[in-house]
């Protein structure tokens, strides 16, 4: 039935609303609350995905192995990389060590 009302919006030149299957909500990740939302995500090689810091202070997005590092970003900046390399990819923010989120990628 979602796909009807999708195509309903569309005909009528509206847009339906983002759902998790779409791959933009899908390679999304929010910092909301100190927590990385969702947590852990899972993703094909090749995938871009987009952090967003929802949150009022600076957070970072830094790779345990180092393989990525965002640097501080504030309140609705957001962050992307490109999974290039299969694998799990545990991160954690510097400012707030007890954040941490997983990235596995897949082939």
């Amino acid at each position: 039935m979602p796909a009807v009302a999708a195509a309903v919006l569309a005909a009528c030149g509206g847009r339906a609303a983002p759902t998790a299957a779409d791959p933009a909500v899908a390679n999304s990740i929010s910092i909301k609350g100190f927590t990385y939302q969702p947590n852990p995500l899972s993703v094909r090689k090749g995938t871009t995905i987009t952090w967003t810091n929802n949150d009022p202070t600076i957070h970072t997005i830094s790779a345990e192995d180092n393989s990525f590092d965002s640097g501080t970003f504030k309140q609705d900046a957001t962050f992307r990389i490109t999974a290039n390399k299969a694998g799990s990819f545990p991160y954690f923010c510097r400012t707030h060590p007890f954040m941490r989120g997983t990235l596995t990628v897949t082939e």
